[in-house]
């Protein structure tokens, strides 16, 4: 497997596998097959199961990083020698720089490295290149780590802003890790069935999650919860773009939908040269948070590797493929049919 892209390894019909494809028969055939005889149906959950574990512990490890303070490479790079428009100790000026704060903590995260800092400032940070990063570990962290970065921060004002100013900076402070260990640019071969799967398992508990954070920021008008989170959604509510939060939520989803292509070049996720005309790309998934599947339906999609023995059989990753291909396009094409006919009733009512 090689999270940095390429056409994938020999497949079982004698094409080639996808990036997708390689780590989900990493957990589908990971532990005993079935006896003869057994349930199908427990075999799905069991592959179903070892999914949301991985990817709920990356997830976790990411959620850490996100409460906790920043190294002071990070804020170095959010706070020191940029041109920001907005002044420091105003709410716009400290809502883009925590704002870069909580970008920059997901990227050094998708990377592999983790700083903290040591005591006192000047004095620099404890740095770990983190080991045993495996192809499969990387491809998770980079589907974490976008589901994370659309679900928590893509509604947020000033991000387009936030990316530009300091993409540049961001990337060559990691490649200065690149000599012991870290992991680059290795987000390219995650599609938009990777990040449909990934927002299924992860979204609605991120969600539940950053809101709960918010509240916190709000209810304490800004006293408690993380800078990263509750502090920034209270100064960003006050002082920079509350008209976007007003309403039915309208302007929040269009807000998203407008950062979708900026977050997903600042984590140089997904190649969407294959997708033709009027196909969904990793954009759109990333840009609309209604785009995931069911709980059912992620299991229907599953139970494609699964034959009626209760065995894996990763000579039907072609069917499952197939059918995650398909629900990407119906799923898509229900919320563009749903937000034409909402916008059409605003004018209708306007």
């Amino acid at each position: 497997m090689a999270p940095g892209g390429g056409s994938g390894l020999p497949g079982a019909a004698g094409g080639t596998t996808s990036l997708l494809e390689e780590w989900l028969q990493k957990f589908a055939t990971d532990g005993a097959q079935a006896p003869v005889g057994a349930d199908p149906s427990a075999k799905t959950r069991e592959i179903k199961e070892k999914l949301k574990e991985e990817l709920k512990s990356t997830w976790e490890n990411l959620k850490s990083r996100l409460e906790g303070q920043e190294a002071w490479e990070i804020r170095g790079l959010c706070f020191d020698n940029k041109e920001w428009t907005e002044k420091a100790n105003s709410n716009s000026g400290q809502y883009v720089r925590d704002l870069c704060t909580a970008l920059a903590e997901i990227k050094y995260f998708i990377s592999g490295v983790w700083m903290t800092r040591k005591k006192a400032p000047g004095t620099g940070d404890n740095v770990e290149i983190e080991k045993g990063m495996d192809d499969a570990k990387i491809y998770s962290r980079c589907i974490v780590g976008a589901v994370a970065l659309s679900t928590i921060y893509g509604d947020h004002c000033k991000l387009d802003d936030v990316i530009r100013t300091t993409e540049k900076e961001v990337d060559q402070k990691l490649e200065a890790h690149r000599s012991t260990g870290a992991q680059l640019n290795k987000c390219k071969g995650i599609d938009r069935n990777a990040l449909l799967l990934g927002k299924s398992i992860l979204q609605d508990e991120m969600k539940n999650w950053s809101q709960a954070e918010r509240q916190k920021g709000m209810e304490s008008k800004g006293s408690q919860g993380s800078w990263k989170l509750g502090k920034l959604w209270y100064n960003r509510v006050q002082g920079v773009c509350p008209q976007i939060y007003k309403g039915d939520g309208t302007k929040v989803q269009e807000q998203r939908k407008g950062n979708a292509e900026h977050m997903r070049k600042f984590l140089k996720v997904g190649d969407d040269r294959s997708i033709t005309s009027g196909q969904a790309t990793v954009a759109d998934v990333l840009g609309d948070d209604n785009m995931k599947l069911s709980a059912d339906k992620l299991t229907e999609v599953l139970s494609k590797l699964v034959g009626s023995d209760g065995k894996v059989d990763i000579t039907n990753m072609d069917k499952l493929m197939e059918q995650l291909n398909k629900e990407t396009e119906t799923t898509t094409g229900k919320y563009y049919i749903i937000n034409i006919l909402h916008h059409e009733c605003i004018s209708v009512l306007m």
